[in-house]
């Protein structure tokens, strides 16, 4: 028994994983809300046809991802098994990834962490907007990408993939890059391993410039889709009247003063997991005592966020109210007004002592720390592209969800090192994880 449980390891976590995100949206009470509704109107009276071209015309460029929405809002138990396998299996294939980095199994506990640490995710990222809309536009194409990634890391590891993962690689990536989020970091992710296959063979393989070709196609369906214009006109007619007059900058700023908001929310599970791993990884870690006052950093700002919010307190010079700065505009900085500076400045100084923290911990595996670099910007870039769209707040928390797999990836990284200094300090992260399985699942 003990033999054929080391030898299905894989197929053992791969399946509890899909049960476990199959019991979570059982208990949530996974069902049509939101825009599910809508396209649930839609599939009820419109031709599948007429409703592709309609969509494609008049609205959107995301035409394979909406031809499944057609298809799964009006079956919610399909919709419930088919995305639990798709949730699942990009957990379970970036859990992979992080051993690949090692070159080793890791703990289980390790695994563990990462895989709670995503119930940290609030439940308002997936039933907000609609639960058949959000999983099929963000978790699938996240889970997409992922499975791109993984077969692009094999293909680099061991020289060649089958025909059948060819294949599978060639439609994820077909499905993800209709996601306007996607297509960048498909992109980088491709160039990336195009480097390291030529580094390792000094050669490039072919398929890598298939994977090209096809987000060189993602990119052009979704510049040139005449539902898009329409979509932005009509959006930014609706929500944001002034969008079309902001400068690149003000739309950079929206991006990053958004995720800014969300990142630092008052009581999020997420945010509170996050900063607060960071600095427990750098008192495990990091031996110089300002190296752990740099840890420390982006969890004391997150607090004087939370305060800020609740109390409007003044704190000279932060005499802001926080809820005050994130208007249509994002925080609309201005040099004359120093004080409209202070929460674009906070929220920097967070990120620059994550890159410190990080540098510092993983300074003996360079090619370890620039992945995870690389991981994390991409995730930012998800986000700061949402401040070139009119429905950037209107959006909502999904649109985080590639940026928060990223951060769990980091955390999953930093939980090696930490596991490897002290093996009982991961428990110290369990009432964060416990606060987010209580806040958003039950």
């Amino acid at each position: 028994m003990k033999d054929w449980v080391k030898k299905n390891t894989d197929i053992i976590v791969y399946i509890s994983l899909m049960v476990s995100v199959y019991v979570v949206f059982s208990i949530a009470k996974a069902g049509r809300v939101g825009d599910d509704l809508w396209f649930a109107e839609k599939a009820s009276t419109i031709p599948f046809g007429r409703y592709i071209k309609e969509r494609y015309l008049l609205w959107s460029s995301r035409v394979l991802i909406e031809a499944l929405q057609y298809f799964l809002v009006k079956h919610i138990l399909l919709w419930k098994i088919l995305t639990s396998f798709v949730y699942a299996g990009g957990v379970f294939l970036l859990s992979r990834l992080i051993e690949n980095l090692y070159g080793k199994k890791l703990s289980f506990i390790i695994h563990a962490f990462f895989v709670f640490s995503l119930y940290a995710f609030r439940k308002e990222m997936f039933y907000g907007a609609g639960w058949v809309s959000t999983t099929v536009n963000y978790v699938w194409t996240a889970s997409a990408i992922i499975l791109v990634i993984y077969l692009m890391n094999k293909l680099v590891i061991k020289g060649k993939i089958s025909i059948l993962e060819s294949l599978i690689s060639v439609i994820s990536l077909l499905y993800c890059v209709c996601q306007e989020i996607s297509c960048p970091i498909a992109l980088v992710f491709i160039l990336l391993n195009i480097f390291r296959y030529y580094k390792k063979y000094k050669r490039i393989n072919g398929f890598f410039f298939v994977l090209l070709f096809i987000d060189f196609l993602g990119f052009l369906n979704i510049f040139l889709c005449p539902g898009n214009d329409l979509r932005m006109a009509q959006e930014t007619a609706t929500w944001f009247p002034g969008f079309e007059n902001l400068t690149l900058f003000n739309k950079i700023e929206l991006g990053f003063s958004s995720t800014m908001q969300n990142l630092n929310r008052p009581l999020d599970p997420f945010g509170f997991l996050f900063w607060g791993f960071i600095f427990l990884a750098a008192v495990i870690c990091i031996k110089s005592g300002m190296g752990k006052i740099i840890g420390a950093v982006p969890i004391v700002i997150n607090i004087i966020f939370l305060f800020v919010r609740f109390d409007n307190l003044k704190i000279p010079p932060l005499e802001f109210n926080a809820n005050d700065p994130f208007i249509c505009t994002g925080t609309n900085p201005s040099l004359a007004d120093p004080k409209s500076l202070w929460p674009d400045v906070l929220f920097l100084v967070q990120l620059i002592c994550v890159i410190i923290v990080l540098v510092l911990i993983l300074s003996k595996e360079k090619a370890i720390l620039w992945i995870v670099i690389l991981v994390l910007g991409t995730g930012l870039m998800s986000r700061i592209v949402m401040g070139f769209s009119p429905t950037v707040w209107v959006s909502g928390i999904r649109t985080f969800f590639t940026l928060y797999l990223t951060l769990a990836f980091a955390l999953a990284i930093l939980s090696v090192k930490v596991y490897q200094k002290n093996r009982f300090a991961l428990l110290f992260s369990l009432p964060f994880v416990i606060y987010g399985i209580i806040t958003n699942i039950i």
